[in-house]
C-alpha cells in the first residue's frame, strides 16, 4: 500500500509540475554541479546556505 501511495504521489507532483519526471537523474545532475551530494539511498545539500536560501524563497502553500 505504501509504494501504491507513493507512486500516486510522485504522479500527482509531477501532473502539478512541481516534481520531474525522472527525479534521480535530476538529483544526480546536482550531485554534478556539486550541490547534492549522495549519502546512502538519498541526497543532501552540500552547502547549507544554498539549502536555506532555497527553503526560504519557497512559494507559499
Amino acid at each position: 500500500m505504501a509504494a501504491l501511495w507513493h507512486y500516486a504521489l510522485r504522479l500527482g507532483l509531477w501532473l502539478e509540475g512541481r516534481l520531474p519526471p525522472r527525479l534521480a537523474a535530476f538529483l544526480d545532475h546536482g550531485v554534478r554541479l556539486i550541490l547534492l551530494q549522495r549519502v546512502g539511498g538519498g541526497w543532501v545539500f552540500i552547502h547549507r546556505l544554498l539549502q536555506e536560501h532555497l527553503a526560504a524563497t519557497a512559494p507559499p502553500r
